[in-house]
């Protein structure tokens, strides 16, 4: 878990993705939130800081997925299915969560993740 300068709250938790399971993430958030996303990304970042938290993504390394749900209650599940494909394993990505409320979005803290057996 990366939070980078400590000004992201702590609102992105992941379990470890593995070749052939269901990798599941949460995002906390208040009870008012419209929609939680999760980025993946190929490399990691500190900064920059922007308005609504820091990025601890490289947006200009290649996107590898993301996941939108829209929110309900004060957390939002995100999983999917990791396929059985040798190729995968060792595969790494930095992943972070963005909360979006009404009054704006926010960043989440990061997770690295790198893809198991």
């Amino acid at each position: 878990m990366r939070r980078g300068s400590g000004i992201n709250p702590l609102c992105y938790f992941a379990s470890p993705p593995r070749i052939g399971h269901s990798w599941t993430a949460r995002v906390s958030h208040s009870i008012v939130a419209l929609q939680t996303r999760v980025y993946f990304y190929a490399s990691a970042a500190s900064g920059p800081v922007l308005p609504y938290g820091e990025l601890l993504f490289d947006p200009t390394s290649p996107r590898y997925g993301l996941s939108v749900k829209a929110s309900s209650g004060t957390q939002d599940a995100h999983a999917f299915v990791i396929p059985i494909d040798s190729a995968l394993i060792g595969l790494s990505s930095a992943s972070q969560a963005l909360v979006i409320e009404p009054g704006g979005p926010l960043l989440c803290n990061a997770i690295d993740l790198t893809i198991g057996r």
